[in-house]
């Protein structure tokens, strides 16, 4: 792991984003303390994201109820403080 600190990061962003995409990983220094790692990311894979069913979710708890609209249930109290 190479040690960088901040001016040396700032002057040679180009070289260490060629080193990251080879795979090298960086320990960010301030004043001789680590205060961050700097890695490559890992590449994603092909498959599809399952996204949850909110639909389904929000049926199984609540079923096909119909709440109020909020502004109707609010609307004489949102008189009263004004």
């Amino acid at each position: 792991m190479k040690r960088i600190n901040t001016r040396e990061l700032q002057r040679q962003t180009r070289k260490v984003r060629e080193l990251l995409m080879r795979g090298a990983t960086f320990a960010w220094e301030n004043r001789r303390r680590v205060i961050a790692y700097i890695t490559p990311v890992q590449e994603f894979s092909d498959r599809p994201v399952v996204w949850p069913d909110v639909m389904a979710r929000l049926k199984k708890q609540f079923g096909w109820r119909v709440f109020a609209d909020s502004r109707s249930l609010l609307g004489g109290k949102r008189e009263e403080r004004f």
